[in-house]
């Protein structure tokens, strides 16, 4: 389902970065990494990317439940 979300904003012209640590500091965050559904304990590259997030000073949005918490 991500992958088709994916393709559609890709048709409408909206403009998709990769996720990397030198980005930019960012105004705004949407958190939708994972979702209600997650079970376990975070780890590798989503970790590194909640630690990143928890640490800039953006307004941050969630989706649904945020993942930092």
């Amino acid at each position: 389902e991500a992958k088709i979300h994916l393709q559609v904003a890709k048709k409408m012209g909206i403009e998709i970065e990769q996720w990397h640590e030198a980005l930019t500091k960012p105004d705004y965050i949407i958190d939708a990494i994972l979702g209600t559904g997650f079970f376990g304990e975070v780890e590798g590259n989503i970790k590194r990317v909640i630690a990143w997030i928890n640490d800039c000073q953006a307004i941050k949005v969630a989706i649904d439940i945020p993942t930092g918490i």
